[in-house]
């Protein structure tokens, strides 16, 4: 039992840990050409009438 609690444990640290990292990957900005890149593929949607 022991043995389960420290896997549990390590686990849990690897999972947080992930979830840490996701989090600062999702909040960083993106950078300024990706930007207008999506604005534009936006752009050619709204005159190619995507639905």
């Amino acid at each position: 039992m022991n043995k389960d609690k420290k896997e549990s444990r390590a686990d849990n640290l690897i999972k947080e840990n992930l979830r840490r990292a996701f989090e600062d990957k999702a909040s960083e900005e993106l950078p300024a050409e990706l930007v207008a890149l999506l604005a534009q593929l936006r752009d050619q949607d709204d005159h190619n009438g995507a639905k």
